[in-house]
């Protein structure tokens, strides 16, 4: 037996030992530059797309990635163009300078940038090319039998640092000097594994645990399971579904005091408190706890579409709909209600930006956290909430007289509406009187995207229009993105209208892009 397990381990540390001269033999490098060079894509294609901020962190992430040349002088190239679309023309000369450093007769499509970028490389280009004028200019001829043995002497990086090649010998210098150390972090982590494979082999299998579901539920609540306490084994599956009662017209459900939906499934990972409460006509927790701003909008008909014939083609064609009344929140879903919801359920609260929270629009949230906040509130009102539909956002945003923003014809202001040119940042919900939309909504253009309930479909408004008149369309079956509305603080003033979209992959997060909800009675 002794010998069998000699045996086991012998072969375990040789095959760790090929493992990691596997590793050495093809290092990690490879796999960043692709990530890189994804973000770099990315990047461009944010830029491309207005969302600059969003391009310039990708640019930011994929720096440390990239050790060609190329690619680092592409992505330097596309940090100074995001600069320059910033209005930062100092950060965007401070890049350049650093790219032509490199190169200093590298030279530009100017057919392919703007004239005022192209006019500022060719400054830069200029004072690049003086300044090392000057500097070889200032050096004393020395000859190569005393240069060599100095720089050598010296024993750093400074002699290769003052070649045009610097950046990449000394970054190869730096690289080399962090492989020595690699093969003893190898051989730790190789006997790590071992020792992890011994522990797995030799680990005795635990037997099956029972675990107790304890059910409580009030008067006014019906469903199943009932009340009482229950042994499930470890693993086991429980659907659970309840209704409210005659009299009633809410459920609060929770599962070891988070909040749930009225009907699910629970793991049995552990003891479960299944806690079931009807709640009366008098609860409205949206309004009397959450503080949210109902506006109600009539039943009835409106041209969806870009009216004005400005739009672009995802815009069209204007198709009439039909909508039954429902309520839109008055505002943005704020931090301050998405911060309960996080509490209640034990969720990551999103990061502010450095922004703020409280009456501040809650961001860096995406789709499914938007669902998953509407779904919450939906199971503790007992009101049918939801993210709005895009003919119910546009409906509240454009009213029936077809404004081409939500508060008409006007150019847009920063008093109307927070945009690009405005500030940096999201604002208070509600910060822009002015540009209340036709029922009364505030903040439907600009400040931060809305998510809304649909997928997108480039063909899904030649549908509608085919039908005829279509009574309240929810979108496209599916698809790979859902759409968003109202624009933000990043976008230009021709995204503000009532009839722009946008759209992006459901797990997308950014500090421009938040939500709204409404309530269909």
């Amino acid at each position: 037996m002794r010998r069998l397990w000699i045996k086991e381990i012998s072969l375990l540390t040789l095959l760790c030992f090929f493992s990691l001269l596997w590793v050495e033999a093809y290092p990690l490098a490879a796999g960043q530059a692709e990530d890189g060079l994804a973000l770099v894509v990315q990047g461009e294609a944010d830029y491309e797309n207005g969302r600059f901020q969003e391009a310039l962190a990708a640019f930011n992430k994929a720096k440390g990635l990239l050790a060609n040349a190329n690619d680092r002088e592409r992505l330097l190239l596309d940090i100074s163009l995001v600069h320059f679309a910033l209005n930062d023309p100092d950060s965007c000369r401070d890049v350049l300078r650093s790219l032509l450093q490199q190169d200093p007769e590298r030279q530009v499509d100017t057919g392919k940038f703007p004239e005022e970028f192209t006019r500022i490389y060719t400054q830069v280009q200029q004072q690049v090319r003086d300044a090392r004028t000057v500097q070889n200019q200032q050096r004393e001829p020395v000859s190569a039998e005393v240069t060599a043995p100095v720089a050598l002497e010296k024993g750093d990086l400074q002699a290769e640092a003052d070649a045009p090649d610097a950046f990449e010998k000394v970054e190869d210098l730096a690289q080399f000097k962090k492989k020595k150390k690699f093969p003893w972090l190898w051989a730790v982590l190789g006997v790590g594994v071992v020792i992890t494979v011994i522990l797995l082999l030799t680990k005795k299998k635990k037997p099956a645990v029972n675990y107790a579901l304890t059910v409580t539920v009030s008067a006014g609540a019906s469903g199943t399971p009932a009340a009482g306490v229950y042994t499930y084994k470890s693993g086991s599956k429980v659907d659970y579904s309840y209704t409210p009662g005659s009299g009633y017209d809410a459920l609060e459900v929770k599962l070891d005091g988070n909040i749930l939906a009225a009907s699910g499934q629970i793991t049995m990972d552990q003891d479960h408190a299944l806690v079931v409460t009807a709640r009366n006509a008098n609860y409205n927790y949206d309004i009397d706890v959450l503080g949210i701003s109902w506006i109600a909008v009539p039943a009835g008909d409106f041209e969806m579409g870009d009216n004005f014939g400005v739009g672009d083609s995802r815009e069209r064609p204007v198709h009439t709909v039909s909508l039954t009344a429902y309520s839109i929140a008055k505002h943005e879903v704020t931090f301050a209600q998405y911060d309960a919801f996080c509490t209640e359920t034990s969720r990551t609260k999103p990061s502010d930006s450095g922004r703020g929270r409280g009456k501040m629009p809650v961001i860096n949230v995406s789709w499914n956290d938007a669902k998953a906040f509407c779904d919450w509130l939906a199971a503790k009102t007992g009101k049918n909430i939801h993210l709005a539909t895009e003919a119910q956002w546009e409906r509240a945003a454009a009213g029936t007289d077809q404004r081409l923003y939500p508060w008409g014809s006007a150019t847009p202001t920063c008093e109307r509406a927070n945009f690009r040119g405005c500030g940096s940042r999201t604002k208070l919900v509600g910060s822009s009187p002015s540009g209340a939309s036709a029922v009364g909504a505030l903040d439907m253009a600009g400040n931060a995207w809305e998510w809304v309930q649909d997928w997108f479909d480039e063909g899904y408004y030649q549908e509608c229009r085919n039908q005829g008149t279509v009574k309240n369309p929810q979108g496209a079956a599916s698809g790979d993105n859902r759409v968003m509305r109202s624009g933000s603080y990043t976008v230009p003033e021709v995204r503000l209208r009532c009839s722009f979209r946008d759209y992006n992959y459901p797990d997308y997060t950014s500090p421009s892009v938040g939500f709204r909800i409404v309530w269909e009675q």
